[in-house]
């Protein structure tokens, strides 16, 4: 009988081909877009978006904020864009361009369902 090898670390890296970073051409302006956030980010890109659902002033948990906060931290984190400091003015950028659109096109779809997915059973799990 044929005893299979176990393939090794040299292989499985030589088998990712994937850039860690691309650019991605919006409206005629290069931006840089990381493919894949760090593991010590994706706890800082989940609390992140929680901390944002949670009123502190009216001790209020609004889960409604959740697609929001989620657009700002995959702008934030995943590319080399500038929001402004104003929430009104974030959330009317994110809405009304294809910014995020364009960001999460050439990002690891795999990763982005995850947090995703983590948050929605967080929201679940504390609405």
């Amino acid at each position: 009988m044929n005893k299979i090898k176990q393939i090794t670390v040299d292989q499985l890296r030589a088998t990712n081909t994937t850039p860690m970073s691309r650019t991605v051409m919006w409206h005629g302006r290069a931006v840089s877009v990381r493919t894949l956030l760090p593991v010590r980010e994706l706890s800082q890109f989940i609390n992140s978006v929680m901390s944002a659902c949670y009123d502190d002033e009216h001790d209020v948990f609004v889960p409604e904020m959740m697609d929001f906060a989620f657009r700002v931290n995959v702008v934030s984190r995943y590319a080399c864009v500038e929001l402004p400091d104003d929430i009104e003015e974030q959330y009317v950028l994110l809405y009304n361009t294809d910014i995020y659109d364009s960001i999460v096109a050439a990002v690891n779809a795999a990763q982005l369902q995850s947090i995703e997915k983590t948050i929605g059973v967080l929201i679940k799990f504390r609405g």
